[in-house]
């Protein structure tokens, strides 16, 4: 029999530390502390008090950046590099609901991830992922996802990733007025991403 864990978070912004154990290796040849949170536990329900109220992030004190290829980069810049939260592959049966997810690396510095599940049979109810790219990853052929309302904002490729996801009356938010890839699903199980009743919306109104 398996058993629920519920952890109930009230309003307030919770910046997630650097790690002590674990390190990243930047592509400017340097290495540093790991950003994510690990999530190595399944049949846990992440309650919020309000979706608004509740900010999950990361760096707390800032990251630096280097002269990358395209401009000013964050030396945390890529997938499993900057990630706020990291769901683990043995993960099953997660619920988020009325929680946001919020990179805290800042936009055009880069790949910054929200979330990025290895997992499956996880569900997103009413949450908000906010990033620029690669925002939510799935990173399981065999992953199941589903999302319920909620909001994902990004630049460029921000859905991303691997398995079958439902997204069902889930707000798309771009966050630049000239538009870019939305979705860049890869291996798929059956379906890949579908998307139901959503919305497509831009923080400027000169999208085309």
């Amino acid at each position: 029999k398996n058993v629920r864990y519920r952890i109930f978070l009230y309003n307030g912004t919770y910046a997630l530390p650097l790690s002590t154990t674990e390190t990243i290796n930047s592509d400017d040849g340097n290495t540093y502390p790991a950003p994510y949170t690990k999530i190595s536990a399944s049949n846990i329900s992440f309650d919020g008090e309000s979706r608004e109220g509740v900010i999950i992030t990361n760096f707390p004190d800032g990251a630096g950046t280097y002269a990358g290829q395209y401009g000013q980069t964050s030396v945390y810049d890529g997938i499993g590099k900057s990630d706020v939260l990291q769901i683990q592959g043995n993960v099953e049966g997660l619920y988020f609901q009325d929680v946001t997810v919020k990179s805290g690396l800042g936009d055009a510095l880069g790949r910054n991830i929200a979330v990025q599940d290895k997992g499956k049979k996880n569900i997103y109810k009413n949450v908000k992922l906010w990033g620029y790219q690669d925002t939510w990853t799935s990173n399981n052929d065999n992953g199941l996802y589903y999302f319920e309302g909620g909001l994902v904002r990004g630049r460029t490729d921000f859905l991303c990733g691997k398995g079958d996801i439902f997204f069902n009356e889930t707000e798309i938010q771009v966050c630049m007025n000239t538009g870019g890839y939305i979705a860049v699903p890869s291996k798929s199980i059956k379906y890949g991403f579908v998307f139901n009743n959503c919305t497509i919306n831009c923080e400027s109104s000169s999208l085309n």
